[in-house]
């Protein structure tokens, strides 16, 4: 890995003799120049910390960038990257003097502190949101800020100790996966490194102490494995350079987490890395240590044929060396490690000044994703947890049948798969196959893995459970797209076939003097008058509620006189009839077969809804209690006592009543995103539900919503969650399961 140095800079003409050693091609050295007295004399005043004159940390970041052979601009851009935030420079002086490419750079990098934040947090998450933003118009702008970071943390030793760890803890939550993101491994590492030192600093010390004590052993070792290889290696006359190549203080310490006993295995630490002329040698070298040494299985990877998003490209295997060792072995061209050491900033257009169009760069699709993605966010906190995720989401790489590289988050299922390569292959997918073998949707994609999507012009789109298991948003947006704009249409011929249905199998058991066809009792008066009690104004409504499954209409059958059976009551049913209801709720809308008058209550463990199939059961002395018939003690009780089960109904024409409401609890889960409770609740105003309480908690990224309110029948209630469904934030939605009750 190739260390960036900053040398001790003081004056404009100190920076300028660095530049003239240095003799890189392609630099306009009077715009250069202009810029690094511009920074000096903005910056005269202005002390460090440290007490050192503030110039010396922009003439050193300038001179990182410069080290990874960028262009004039962002050499202008490094050196007054601080002169908006803290000189009395104004976008007009800077755009005047230096033009308006480098006053973006400059501006994208630079903090909005000169504007008044509720709170830091905010402050940092504003100029996040903007710095990112700008990142996608202009890569070099975060390979600036990145540098700046660099030189910051190589400079903190005179912080407080607290600062460090808060610095620390940034940097590896935003910028080091943004460097790893655009394959700036010899910066990401240095930071690393450092947060470690600074943050972990026993830890550190003690991974400094355990390399040294068997360095010139180790180092031993790896000359003579280097050594045996470029004897063999003479005879294929390939042009390479083969280098020990020693792992990070902070990869080291992951790995120590996951195996305690890593620390002792100090040869592990090291590696070889062989560098060679063209993607042929590579192979070529492949083979030959292959053919030297044991390879281990399972230990081979080739990123040159399946490069990694951030463009790295090289073959990893792990041989097992005679004297007992594993060696960890990367081969790539020179032009591939130049692109591993500084990543899209080795690209040809960023070197020489090129301002090819950025938006068509595939290199950057990951990002302009991440800053659509949470374009909405407005809470400070939240916006940086998800940003801070996403640039922490590991990909996975897997193939179509013609070999194409379908790149999609970790986790990801056959249905990402489909709808990234076409939102209708999405939409038709019934079914896919790994290679030769059918797999589930719910299957997980490997890197590697050759997919291919089954469709069908039958399928009549996706399901909502589909929600449940895809990973990526242009899977999520497409389904609930779909599910928004299904066809009413198909709802109200499936709702109408099952009414008609239950309807004729229903009259079939009718005696024959009481037959009359379906039609007729839907067109019936109190079929109208049943169904608006239900919270349904037109048959369509309700079809559509049946066939979407969101009503039951066996339910609502139940109702029509004409399959109303005579119930026999026992002796104790008409004593408790004889005893005056205490709830006018409970006694004008369930009707008691045979005892009009009965003490009625409804059980709080489930709290049954209008329109729910119920079931009553005679308690002793208490009436009768009517529970939901799914309720498990409704269940319980009559399995104990089947005698005192008794048939109960709600009366649709009491509950036409206005006053006449129910009570239930819904249990919503969402994102953490603290606009989801305002889209939540304007919707149950939209339906003019009274809510009576409302209890909040979070579960890590998840929040989890209670709610209690008062609906009219089931029918509004199941309106109501499809409704909330709709809420793109929402995960899922229940009405609350009934509560055991304990025996005493």
């Amino acid at each position: 890995m190739l260390e960036l140095h900053s040398p001790h800079l003081t004056t404009p003409q100190d920076f300028m003799d660095y530049l003239l050693k240095e003799g890189r091609p392609n630099r306009d050295l009077e715009l250069i120049k202009k810029a690094a007295e511009f920074a000096f004399d903005s910056h005269i005043d202005q002390k460090r910390k440290s007490g050192e004159p503030y110039i010396l940390h922009p003439f050193a970041v300038a001179v990182i960038v410069d080290q990874m052979k960028l262009d004039t601009a962002s050499i202008c851009g490094a050196l007054m990257h601080d002169v908006l935030e803290d000189c009395e420079v104004t976008k007009e002086e800077l755009t005047q003097k230096f033009g308006d490419t480098i006053y973006q750079l400059v501006d994208g990098v630079t903090k909005l502190s000169k504007i008044k934040f509720g709170t830091k947090a905010e402050l940092q998450a504003e100029s996040l949101r903007k710095m990112l933003l700008a990142m996608t118009r202009d890569i070099r702008v975060i390979i600036i800020k990145v540098c700046d970071r660099l030189h910051n943390m190589r400079t903190m030793e005179h912080m407080p100790a607290h600062k460090q760890v808060r610095i620390s803890q940034e940097t590896l939550d935003i910028y080091c996966p943004l460097a790893n993101r655009l394959g700036m491994s010899s910066i990401k590492w240095q930071l690393e490194d450092l947060c470690l030192k600074y943050s972990k600093p026993k830890v550190f010390y003690d991974i400094l102490k355990r390399i040294a004590q068997k360095r010139k052993e180790r180092e031993g070792f790896i000359e003579n494995v280097i050594n045996e290889l470029k004897e063999t290696l003479k005879e294929t006359n390939f042009q390479v350079e083969i280098t020990g190549r020693p792992k990070s203080f902070y990869s080291i310490y992951l790995k120590s987490l996951k195996s305690p006993k890593y620390l002792d295995d100090m040869f592990d630490l090291v590696g070889l890395r062989i560098l060679t002329q063209s993607k042929e040698q590579c192979y070529g070298i492949l083979g030959v240590v292959h053919s030297m040494w044991t390879p281990l299985q399972n230990r081979f990877k080739d990123y040159i044929a399946v490069p990694k998003t951030n463009l790295y490209q090289s073959l990893h295997t792990t041989i097992f060396h005679p004297k007992g060792q594993r060696v960890e072995v990367q081969i790539r061209t020179f032009e591939m490690h130049e692109t591993s050491e500084f990543g899209v900033a080795a690209h040809s257009h960023y070197k020489t000044g090129s301002t090819k169009a950025l938006k068509s760069q595939e290199e950057l699709k990951w990002l302009r994703e991440i800053v659509e993605w949470h374009s909405d966010i407005r809470d400070s906190q939240e916006f940086i947890e998800n940003v801070k995720l996403d640039l922490f989401q590991h990909m996975v790489y897997a193939f179509t049948p013609n070999g194409k590289i379908i790149e999609l988050r970790e986790g990801s299922t056959p249905i990402d798969f489909a709808f990234y390569i076409h939102t209708e292959v999405g939409y038709k997918c019934v079914g896919a196959k790994l290679e030769d073998k059918v797999v589930p949707l719910n299957y997980q994609i490997q890197n590697g893995d050759i997919i291919s999507i089954i469709t069908s012009n039958n399928n009549k789109g996706p399901a909502r459970g589909w929600l449940e298991i895809v990973k990526t948003k242009k899977a999520r947006e497409a389904i609930l797209s779909f599910l928004r704009k299904s066809s009413k249409d198909d709802f109200i011929f499936q709702g109408a076939k099952t009414i008609q249905n239950s309807l004729e199998e229903r009259i079939k058991r009718l005696p024959q003097e009481k037959k009359v066809s379906w039609r007729e009792i839907i067109n019936s008066n109190e079929f109208s008058e049943i169904s608006l009690a239900y919270g349904f104004r037109d048959i369509c409504y309700l079809q559509e509620a049946i066939g979407k499954g969101e009503f039951r209409f066996e339910g609502l059958a139940n109702h029509l006189q004409i399959f109303q059976v005579e119930v026999d009551v026992d002796e104790s049913i008409e004593q408790l009839s004889k005893k005056k209801s205490k709830s006018k709720k409970s006694r004008d809308t369930i009707l008691v077969a045979g005892c009009p008058d009965m003490l009625v209550r409804i059980s709080k463990c489930c709290n049954p809804l209008f329109g729910d199939d119920i079931s009553g059961f005679i308690t002793r002395g208490r009436g009768v209690s009517v529970h939901r018939s799914d309720c498990p003690n409704s269940v319980i009780l009559i399995k104990e006592e089947p005698e005192r089960q008794l048939d109960v109904q709600w009366d649709p024409r009491a509950l036409m009543a206005k006053d006449t409401y129910f009570q239930t609890e819904v249990e919503i889960v969402s994102q953490n995103k603290s606009e989801v409770l305002a889209k939540i609740t304007s919707i149950i105003s939209k339906f003019k539900i009274n809510i009576l309480s409302m209890n909040g908690r979070t579960k890590k990224e998840y929040g989890v919503l209670t709610l209690v309110f008062q609906v009219k029948n089931v029918g509004q209630l199941n309106n109501l969650i499809t409704a909330i469904q709709d809420v793109e934030e929402v995960i899922s939605i229940h009405r609350k399961e009934p509560s055991v009750k304990k025996k005493k």
